[in-house]
C-alpha cells in the first residue's frame, strides 16, 4: 500500500462524510484543537464503514530510542502498517497549520531509513487556508524545505487543486513514497 492510496481509500472518503462536523468545529473555533477526535474518527469510519481488521493506536514512540511519536498507527491484519502525522486548523484564525506540518515532515524525514522501507507514512493537514497568498506562502516554505514537489493540495473529493477557493476545506497531503 502507498500513501496515495491511504488518501483515496480511507482519508478523501471519510472527509466527504465528516465535512459537515469539521466545518461546525471550525465555525465554532474549538479551543485546543480537533486532531484527537479526527484520528477517534477516522479508525471508527475504517471499521465501520471500510470493515477494516486489524488494530490502532495513538501517540506512541516510532520505536525505541527515536525520540519521536507517531499521531496515530494503523495496523492491518495482513499487510503493512501506516504511520500518521496528522495537523488539523485550531480554528479559523489559526496560522500555524503548515508550520506544524512541517515539523512531523522533518520528523518522518529523520526516521531510519530501514524503518522507513518497511512502513507506509502519510503527514497531511486539514485547513481552511483563508485565500491564494496563504496557499502561496505555504507552497513557498514548502519548496524552500526541499520537499515542496512531494507536496499538494486536495479538495474534499480528492481532486488537485492549483488554487485556494477562500475558506474551502482543503487537504494538504504530502508524499513520502
Amino acid at each position: 500500500m502507498r500513501s496515495q492510496q491511504v488518501r483515496e481509500d480511507f482519508v478523501v472518503p471519510f472527509l466527504k462524510q465528516k465535512q459537515k462536523d469539521i466545518d461546525d468545529i471550525l465555525s465554532n473555533i474549538l479551543k485546543g484543537g480537533w486532531e484527537g477526535w479526527f484520528q477517534v474518527e477516522l479508525a471508527m469510519y475504517m471499521l465501520t464503514y471500510l470493515k477494516f481488521k486489524g488494530s490502532f493506536s495513538r501517540e506512541q514512540t516510532y520505536y525505541p530510542n527515536s525520540g519521536s511519536n507517531y499521531d496515530m498507527m494503523v495496523e492491518p491484519n495482513r499487510g503493512t502498517k501506516i504511520y500518521f502525522e496528522i495537523k488539523t486548523q485550531k480554528g479559523l484564525n489559526d496560522s500555524t497549520t503548515a508550520y506544524r506540518l512541517e515539523k512531523d515532515i522533518d520528523k518522518l524525514l529523520r526516521l531510519e531509513s530501514s524503518f522507513k522501507m518497511k512502513n507506509v507514512f502519510v503527514a497531511f493537514a486539514i485547513t481552511k487556508l483563508s485565500n491564494q497568498k496563504e496557499y502561496d506562502e505555504f507552497m513557498k516554505m514548502a519548496r524552500s524545505a526541499n520537499y515542496g514537489p512531494r507536496l499538494f493540495a486536495y479538495d474534499l473529493h480528492g481532486n488537485r487543486l492549483k488554487n485556494i477557493n477562500k475558506n474551502r476545506l482543503t487537504l494538504l497531503w504530502f508524499k513520502l513514497d
